[in-house]
Formats: structure tokens, sequence, C-alpha cells
């Protein structure tokens, strides 16, 4: 959102400490979607798609952090709001505030019947906070003292009916009230309104009024509406389908290439309109007035001047004028500069002059989140679909790695004899310790295998999941066998492999589970019913006298070490779900990564379950992979990775548990 008013810093203690024998999470994301900038006096805030909020102070040239281990509910944060108490963060898991006075303090904004809770907007004004959600619109009133939950009967709810609900001082408004139920992407408060983006759809209320109504634009159906550009008379309308001006009840679209852009902010400024879209920076001259540049200014930004002239002129700013990218996402103003959100970090860029900064951010880890996560020689090791990563056990630093051959879609990692092996979309690499030979099996010259999914290593031989199969490749040269080629293994994607009693389990995505021992020969497959609950597996972990199966929607299979059926753990046992993407065993303890809600630690004795999601510092629920860095001995480290990057927790004694945390209220 926009700026707000100089007020009183920060106090330097971002968050609150964690009380004395807590257990520590820490974060390594990557910073560098930009999803909203926030000016609050001489500090710009940044908020990233995975990647927290940064807090910058270009006076000094410092900046600080947030995740979701010190004061954020989700590190995919979409908006940020203040006024003259709070920050507020607006994420795919609700809404965390930060006191300005210092301290941490979370709150979660929940819609009665609904069990998701994706905020995409946040405005404030010194009586209210709104935010967007893709279920609906809330409205927080901040005179309220006391925290109010208004029990709906079950006549009143879904499906037949929805009703608003007041909650801790929120306010929500659903269809009843006139509102899209879904799909609200922005607010823009302007003079005496406050507009709602929907998706082809744009509304329209007085600030702290129960009414609304629909603008009567006329937009294309899929177009969300991302930011409105308020003027008397006229309302300029930022979409993902392209820009349009409302005037005098008539709906046209922008002249020149905005009119098709893929348009994510817009801004008014020194004379001047800004727009940030998916192909770059457009900068006009609003309603036509000139503008004046400097002395000195650069020849690009000259052409500018000379097209101002010409009525309506547009000029597009992108990565080959100097912006971290030429897809840009949001825009505020700071100073006599403004400041751009790219999806590869931000700058500010003076009109008058041309000349543009980077913001001197660390970003981290590469974007696109975390594949997978393995640990050796000191280091946690991240795959990530734009590079491989290593960071440090110790202060978390990341360093980057680029593959041979510019394979840097990596999706597995794997530490065998010392050495790295490493799974991308189009092959195998074996990446030695020391000054050791690199070698690269490119799996591009057999097509019909497609894309790798996954590695293991048994002696000389290299062993290759595949889209289609899996195949074996001595010394990561020759290729002895394709294993979807023989009639004793079905062709189906081969999801996670498992050295085991000096053979190989294989689990496949609809072929269920297979005991090779290579190279020739299928000794036992298991499948639905015949050994193992479900023929789609996601994952493979073991201990000493066990295999684990992580299923799809049958959650784990506990096989003994002859692979005979042991048990299933599933709802009954106390699981969040049942599609388990990831395990690692630590008796007593079972860690599971679980599709879209986070991870699940099982005392196999006991039948205890502990669960802990982004906002314990998880950072996002998508755990696609986990390792266990630590476990002899007092402390305990575990590392998962996640669709915002790898978040490492250590602890002492068992793992912690947050059963009691308030945030585990169901309201559904």
């Amino acid at each position: 959102m926009r700026g707000y008013p100089l007020c009183a810093l920060l106090c330097a203690a971002l968050a609150a400490a964690p009380p004395a024998g807590a257990a520590n999470w820490r974060n390594v994301v990557s910073r560098a979607h930009v999803s909203d900038v926030l000016v609050d006096g001489d500090v710009i805030w940044l908020s990233y798609l995975g990647g927290g909020v940064a807090r910058y102070a270009p006076r000094t040239g410092r900046a600080a952090y947030i995740t979701a281990a010190e004061a954020l509910i989700h590190n995919y944060v979409t908006a940020i709001g203040a006024d003259i108490d709070n920050f507020y963060f607006a994420s795919r898991n609700g809404l965390a505030t930060l006191p300005r006075a210092g301290g941490a303090s979370q709150k979660t904004v929940r819609m009665w019947g609904f069990a998701r809770n994706d905020c995409t907007d946040i405005a404030v004004d010194a009586e209210y906070v709104y935010v967007a959600t893709l279920e609906g619109a809330r409205r927080y009133d901040k005179r309220t003292t006391v925290n109010v939950f208004e029990a709906i009967p079950a006549e009143m709810g879904p499906p037949a009916r929805l009703s608003p609900q007041v909650e801790d001082g929120w306010k929500v408004f659903v269809t009843p009230d006139g509102v899209v139920l879904d799909d609200l992407y922005s607010i823009t408060l302007a003079e005496g309104s406050i507009y709602w983006g929907g998706r082809g759809r744009l509304f329209a209320s007085a600030r702290g009024a129960e009414g609304w109504r629909e603008v009567p634009v006329e937009l294309p159906a899929a177009g969300a509406v991302r930011r409105v550009l308020s003027r008397p008379g006229k309302l300029t309308i930022a979409t993902d389908e392209g820009t349009f001006e409302y005037e005098g009840e008539e709906t046209t679209r922008a002249p020149g290439p905005l009119g098709r852009a893929d348009t994510r902010d817009v801004l008014a400024f020194a004379g001047l309109e800004f727009y940030a879209t998916a192909e770059g920076l457009f900068v006009r001259c609003a309603d036509d007035r000139p503008f004046k540049f400097a002395a000195g200014t650069g020849a690009a930004w000259r052409k500018l001047k000379d097209a101002a002239k010409k009525k309506s002129a547009i000029w597009r700013v992108g990565v080959a004028d100097g912006l971290p990218s030429s897809r840009c996402t949001a825009l505020a103003s700071w100073g006599e500069a403004v400041v751009v959100g790219t999806e590869n970090g931000a700058c500010t860029l003076e009109p008058t002059t041309g000349e543009i900064r980077p913001l001197p951010v660390a970003k981290g880890l590469p974007p696109g989140g975390v594949y997978a996560v393995s640990y050796g020689e000191g280091k946690i090791w991240a795959a990530t679909p734009n590079g491989l990563a290593a960071i440090d056990e110790g202060d978390l630093a990341v360093e980057k790695f680029n593959l041979p051959g510019g394979w840097n879609d990596v999706r597995g990692l794997y530490f065998y004899d010392g050495g790295l092996i490493v799974t991308t979309r189009a092959g195998l690499a074996s990446l030695p310790e020391g000054e050791g030979e690199r070698k690269v099996f490119d799996l591009r010259v057999r097509p019909g295998l497609r894309e790798g999914t996954c590695a293991a290593k048994i002696k000389d031989r290299y062993f290759l999941g595949t889209t289609a199969s899996f195949l074996t490749i001595y010394k990561m040269v020759l290729v002895e066998r394709s294993y979807d080629e023989g009639e004793d293994f079905l062709p189906y994607p081969v999801r996670a492999l498992l050295p085991w009693r000096g053979g190989l389990v294989v689990a496949t995505l609809g072929g269920g589970l297979a005991y090779v021992d290579p190279p020739d020969r299928v000794i036992r497959a298991l499948s639905a019913g015949e050994g193992i609950s479900s023929d789609i597996l996601y994952s493979l972990a073991a201990d000493e006298g066990h295999v684990y199966v992580g299923t799809f929607d049958k959650g784990v299979d506990v096989l003994d070490a002859d692979l005979n059926f042991e048990r299933n753990i599933s709802w009954g046992d106390g699981l969040s779900h049942t599609d388990i993407w990831a395990a690692a065993a630590a008796p007593p303890w079972l860690w599971l990564s679980i599709r879209g809600v986070g991870v699940n630690v099982l005392n196999l004795e006991t039948g205890d379950v502990r669960r802990y999601y982004a906002r314990y510092g998880l950072g996002d629920e998508y755990c696609r992979s986990l390792v266990l860095l630590r476990t002899g001995g007092p402390t305990a480290r575990v590392a998962f990775g996640t669709a915002s990057g790898v978040a490492v927790l250590e602890y002492d004694g068992e793992p912690p548990d947050y059963t009691e945390d308030d945030y585990d209220r169901d309201y559904r």
C-alpha cells in the first residue's frame, strides 16, 4: 500500500524474545518477488511472496528482516499497511501485526465457515483496517476493546446461507452484504471512498459504511483488478488483462501498450503517472501537463521528454535501463523518488534525472521455493527451480551455485560417500568433494525418459528416477538398464528411491512399490491391498528396522525389514492430513511433511502427534522436504524445505509442543 506520514520509528526490537527454553526457529528465504512497498518516513518496507518482510533505511544503508521465525504468520506476504500504532502484514495465512512500541503480536483474521484465509491486500485509515481476501472483505474497527465471537446458528451458515460475523472487532462482509464472495484482489483508499477490486468487477463503499455498490465499469471477466487511481470524475483501473479508464460512465482501454499490459500497480507522482506492469515500468505525463526535466538527464530518459510533447505519450523503462527486472509489481513514492518493486528486488527512480538505484537488500535463496534439502559438509543444501544453494549451518549464510550446462532446475539432493548427487529436470550431476571431477548424465538424449525426478547410489551404480520410470547408470557413463523397457516393472513416474539391504526400494506415482536387486531383477512388487495402502506414493524413509512409505491420501505405511506390512498411520492417529510429501525417522520420532498443511512429528511409541505450521516459524505450509541435521545429544536440529525457503528448528529434549497455542481454535 501507499506510504504513511512520518511517525515514530520502529523500536529496534523487531520481535519479542521467545520464552526461556522454547524451541528456536530460523528462516532462510528468497527476497526476490516484491509484492508491496510501504514508505514510512525515511524507511522503506518491502514485502515478498515467500520472503517475509524487509525494512530498509536508505540514509544509513541498514536493512532488517522479519520472517515467520519472528513476527509473521506466513512468509508469503501480499501487502503492508501502517498507522500510528502498528504495522500490518497481510499474507495467504491471515494478518500479522507488529506494534511500533516493540515486541510482536499476531492476529489471525478468519471468515466463519471457511478454512482458507488468503489475504490479498490491506488498507488502513484512522478508524479501520480493511482487508481484501479471496473469500470476501473484512474490516477491523480499532475502537473496539472487547473480543467478541458471535456464534452463528447452523441454519444460517454454509452451505445454505452466509452471514456476517464479528470476531475480535472484525466485521466480515460476504454475499448478503452485497460483496462478491470470492476473488477480491485489491483495496484503494480514495477521497471519501474505498474501492475493492474483484475479478472483472469493481466495488465501492464509504469508509466504515455497511453499504456497497458495484461500479458499472466494463472489464474483462477474467481480469483481476490490482489497483485503482482515482481522480475527480475519472478512474484508471489496473488489471492483469490491461489498463482501463472509466469516465462519464464509459469504459475505454488505456492508450498504447498499457491497454493490454498485465498491470499490477499505478502511482501518480511529480506530474507523471507510473504503471508497474509485467512488460516494464510505463511512464506518461498526467493529464497532458508538461514535465520539467533536470539538466544532464540521460539519453534514454530524454526520450520521455521528447515524447511528452505528444498527447498520451508513454515511455517504457525496463531491465536494460537499470531496473532489477522488467516484471514490475509495486510502486510507492519516497521523497523525490519512486520506489519500484519487481520480481527480482527493488530500486528507486528519480523522475527528474532518470537515475535508478537498486535497494541493497540481501536476496538470500534463489527464487521459486525449495524442492529438496540435504545435509553434508557442514552445510544445508537447498534445491530450487533457479539453482542450487548451500546454507552455512552456523550463521545461515547463503552460497549459490550454477550447475554444469545451466541445469538449474534442481529437484533432488543426496549425499553419498562424501559427494553430492543432484537431480535436475535435464538429468543427473555428480559433485564430489574437493577437486574431484564433476560428472553429468544428460537425460535429454533419451527423450522417452522425459524428466529427472530423484536419484540414489549404491557403490558404483547410480539410479535416476524419471517421469516415465527409472534407469541404472554405471559410473555415470554407461546405461545398464532402463526399467521402463522391462515387463517386470510398470512404466510409472518414480517419486522416491531408497537404498535398503543391498538393494533399492522404488516408490512410484501409480505403480505401487518395488524392491530391485540391481542391475537385473525386480525381486518384489507391492501394490494397493497387496502389501501397501496405496499405489500412489510420495516418499520413503527408514530407520534400522523399518521402511516408512508416504502415500497419497492414505498416510504412512510402516513396513518391517523384509518389507512386510505392519501398520498404517492415518487420520485416526492424529495426522493433520494424509498426503505425505517427505519423511525422516529418528526413533522414537517420525517426521512427516504433509502436503499443504505443514509438518507433523509422531512418537511411534506413544502415538503423540505434534504439528508445526507457518505461524510457529515453519514459514510456509507447503513443506516439500525435510532433513535431520543433528539428533544426538541434548540439542536436535531439523531443516525443512518449503515453498518460501528453508526453515531450521533447533530444540532441546523432545520436539516442541504447540497444542495449547490459541491459534489452534477451529472456527469452521
